[in-house]
């Protein structure tokens, strides 16, 4: 498995209930994305791309949903949630179809944020579009991992 190195572009997390953490695999997202996409390209607005995926039960309201962005260090942080019940009852392929409309979700809202630059937010989007819509760009992006 190829090193990514702790200083980097974009990073992915997620806030996970047990149930499902077994299913949900962070690594394809991490090494396509990091390998695919380069910040630089689309202006100087945004250095660093935090994502975080929400898949908690719906009773759950610690971590809520949101944006945040750090205008001296040009980071954007941003969270968005997963349907819990439909990512417990869904095949691989469904979950990974699910984090990907959620990642794009997330994409859309940088354009919400004062980004104090130019950010071309539709290249971006559409970048990670073409990573995704390679078949099985999951299974392609990292041998092993989770």
């Amino acid at each position: 498995m190829k090193l990514i190195p702790s200083d980097r572009q974009i990073y992915i997390s997620a806030r996970l209930w047990h149930e499902i953490d077994p299913k949900v695999r962070l690594a394809p997202f991490i090494y396509a994305l990091h390998d695919g996409i380069d910040l630089t390209k689309y202006g100087d607005g945004l250095k660093k791309f935090y994502f975080t995926f929400l898949i908690l039960r719906p009773e759950r309201t610690l971590f809520p949903p949101g944006t945040y962005f750090d205008k001296e260090k040009r980071s954007a942080e941003i969270a968005v949630k997963v349907d819990y019940d439909k990512v417990l009852h869904s095949s691989n392929e469904e979950i990974i179809k699910m984090m990907e409309n959620a990642y794009l979700e997330g994409i859309d809202l940088i354009s919400t944020l004062p980004l104090p630059g130019e950010f071309d937010v539709a290249a971006f989007r559409k970048d990670v579009e073409t990573i995704f819509a390679v078949d099985k760009w999951y299974e392609m992006a990292v041998e092993g991992g989770r």
